[in-house]
């Protein structure tokens, strides 16, 4: 998933992708981690998505013909859901908080339709809870598999653990509001005890009923988990850690873990995603340095990076731990060609090979950006020089005692990771 406009805490550093690292480690880390992706890391937001789908199925229900369509009346909830969590709960953890403290800080009564001015993202459909969490939540079976409402297990969720949080009245009244196509809501005026009532519903304390029904369908993967269980185990790992944000530390520590209770296949998995980051760790940073270094001759950035590599020593790449992995890697990149050529720079990171290493992180680039839309590589070789034609994504070399312990990519378990914490 590549992502474009959204809050800076939302965006995916290297989301352009240059190298087509992402599914690559997308392929292993789905071992894993089955249902979530990057950015569906935050309980109140599968509440809210929920919730947002759970009347606008009553809404169209009850009127088939008010003009509008789910998607209409669940943008309109989120942007009411949006504004309360972060007026009334101090919940930063939302998408478009831009936005939404800019408009709630005149304390004026706010306009809710789904006019792209008023909406609190660029693009709610694509880069909202619509977007970003419905197949998450469908995945997790939480959402009607077949239908835009939740499932049963979703609508018990609901019913008896979130609902009760407001009043039938007020229930009633949110109703009203959303099925108008566009109206006034007035936190801090005649509005209060509505977003209050919202507010509620989506508030920081989980109840214990909640607690469960997300650990067994996100921290767990749901009924239909396709990790048969590792997504599980993983998941119990991760929460008996002592760190709130997730690193290559605390990833080395659920490996030995997963070893030392003999949850073999989960070391497995584990073990293959560590190698693949001991690749993608130097092979992006090589290149994000390459865009530092135009009309450079390479001989002369080959030194460079030798200077700083072999002082401290490489040999985090072993390649034929790489080479085992070559099923994973075609399924991944679905071309043998790319495949062959990061097990060549994998050949040069072990051997030192670093004028040949740029030539073949230079040669990946064009054929990525071929294959994807057809654009022009990011760095092209003229007279033995540098031609940096794209610096967006530049950066300094990584120092080479920093390599072993980087963690780059995230395999969808620093989002496993958020939502562990806030289920503890």
């Amino acid at each position: 998933m590549f992502l474009t406009e959204l809050d800076e805490r939302a965006r995916v550093k290297g989301s352009r992708d240059p190298l087509g690292v992402v599914p690559l480690w997308s392929r292993f880390g789905r071992n894993v981690v089955g249902n979530l992706t990057t950015v569906t890391d935050n309980v109140r937001s599968f509440t809210t998505t929920l919730l947002g789908y759970y009347f606008a199925d009553q809404i169209m229900e009850r009127s088939r013909d008010n003009g509008e369509t789910e998607l209409e009346i669940f943008l309109k909830f989120e942007e009411m859901a949006g504004y309360t969590r972060y007026a009334i709960n101090d919940d930063r953890a939302i998408r478009g908080y831009r936005r939404v403290a800019t408009r709630t800080s005149g304390r004026k009564p706010l306009m809710i339709s789904v006019r792209s001015e008023d909406q609190i993202l660029s693009n709610m459909k694509v880069y909202g809870l619509w977007g970003l969490y419905t197949r998450t939540s469908r995945s997790s079976g939480l959402l009607d598999p077949n239908a835009p409402r939740p499932s049963a297990e979703g609508i018990d969720l609901l019913e008896k653990d979130t609902l009760p949080r407001m009043t039938p009245a007020l229930r009633a009244q949110l109703v009203s509001r959303l099925s108008r196509p566009q109206f006034r809501f007035d936190l801090h005026g005649r509005d209060h005890d509505l977003a209050k009532g919202l507010a509620n519903m989506l508030g920081p304390t989980l109840s214990p009923g909640e607690r469960g029904v997300y650990r067994e369908h996100l921290a767990w993967g749901g009924a239909e988990d396709p990790t048969r269980g590792l997504q599980k185990q993983l998941a119990t790992l991760i929460g008996e850690l002592d760190a709130p944000e997730f690193d290559f530390e605390q990833f080395e520590q659920v490996r030995r873990g997963a070893e030392k209770r003999g949850c073999d296949d989960l070391a497995r998995r584990l073990g293959q995603i560590e190698v693949v980051e001991h690749l993608i760790v130097p092979a992006t940073s090589a290149f994000s340095f390459l865009q530092t270094q135009n009309n450079q001759a390479v001989a002369d950035v080959a030194r460079k990076i030798e200077s700083n590599w072999r002082k401290s020593g490489l040999r985090i790449v072993e390649p034929d731990s790489v080479r085992v992995l070559r099923r994973d890697f075609v399924e991944a990149l679905r071309d043998e060609g790319l495949t062959d050529r990061w097990f060549g720079i994998s050949d040069s990171l072990r051997d030192g090979a670093w004028e040949k290493l740029i030539h073949q992180l230079i040669e990946l680039n064009a054929a990525v950006m071929q294959n994807r839309n057809q654009s022009a590589p990011w760095v092209e070789l003229s007279s033995g020089r540098l031609r940096v034609r794209q610096p967006d994504e530049a950066g300094e070399l990584s120092r080479g005692s920093e390599l072993r312990h980087t963690w780059r990519s995230t395999y969808f378990i620093n989002a496993l990771n958020k939502i562990v914490r806030e289920l503890d």
